[in-house]
């Protein structure tokens, strides 16, 4: 990806990332819906040539947001998949552990992009979440 990036092919950075998020580390193209590839490739090739105008700087945070996420107050739903990128689990399992309110939830069979692959399962759990955080509200 970088060589791709630092070569300014912006189609195969694309690619790259799309085998990345929709195909993951354990399943091929083929195993995974095509027009799911497609939708996440026309997207993120608009985002790939937004940053190429630098539309995306927004600057580094001081104190990085890591080392912040014990200050979030407000209920926090995280929800990872199986088929992600490991590093991304343990994010998501780092999130789980420093934000006091936080929900995890983990979606199997799903790479990336969980409510492109399994809209139905990530619908129920947000919605889920939403119901239990409206219901502890209106005891406030």
């Amino acid at each position: 990806i970088v060589a791709a990036d630092e070569a300014g092919d912006l189609e195969k950075v694309c690619e790259l990332e799309v085998a990345l998020w929709v195909d993951g580390l354990k399943r091929t193209p083929e195993q995974v819906d095509a027009q799911i590839r497609q939708q996440v490739y026309e997207m993120n090739l608009i985002a790939l040539k937004n940053e190429a105008l630098d539309m995306d700087d927004v600057g580094k945070l001081e104190p990085p947001a890591v080392g912040r996420l014990g200050d979030i107050g407000a209920p926090t739903l995280n929800i990872a998949t199986d088929l992600d990128m490991p590093d991304l689990l343990d994010v998501a399992e780092l999130m789980a552990m420093q934000i006091p309110q936080a929900q995890k939830a983990i979606i199997t069979g799903a790479a990336h992009l969980p409510n492109m692959e399994k809209p139905a399962q990530f619908n129920q759990i947000v919605l889920g979440f939403l119901e239990k955080v409206d219901h502890a509200t209106e005891h406030l």
